[in-house]
């Protein structure tokens, strides 16, 4: 009788703990462009900055992430810096999203910039 109560207890708990309306809080910005990514944590003010350097670019982003409800405000910033030209193409935009969906921000040239916040699981 003690092992039926206890595994309708537990069948309880983990209903309630399944059915209980939380949200993760994503901790990490990915920024993907052409073949590459780069990923970016959210730090406790909610900026991010994170940098991917090639021998042929470097490509830049940083900003801020805030909560609005259900979804988050982004301010992003992507710099990309071609070094044989010494060229450098900006994107600067502020979007709403929701975490784990990504959004295509803009172009430049012909790589399009999606951004997309997700929570990174730490082993």
């Amino acid at each position: 009788m003690k092992i039926k109560l206890k595994f309708i207890l537990a069948m309880c708990s983990l209903m309630i703990g399944c059915s209980s309306n939380y949200s993760i809080e994503p901790n990490e910005v990915v920024l993907t462009y052409g073949e590459s990514s780069i990923s970016a944590v959210i730090q406790e003010d909610n900026v991010f900055e994170g940098i991917h350097d090639t021998d042929k670019e470097t490509v830049e982003f940083s900003g801020t992430v805030t909560k609005q409800d259900t979804c988050y405000l982004v301010d992003v910033v992507v710099i990309r810096e071609a070094k044989a030209r010494k060229a450098s193409q900006n994107l600067n935009t502020v979007i709403m999203l929701q975490s784990g969906e990504p959004v295509v921000i803009g172009g430049i040239n012909n790589y399009l910039f999606s951004i997309m916040l997700k929570k990174q699981i730490k082993s």
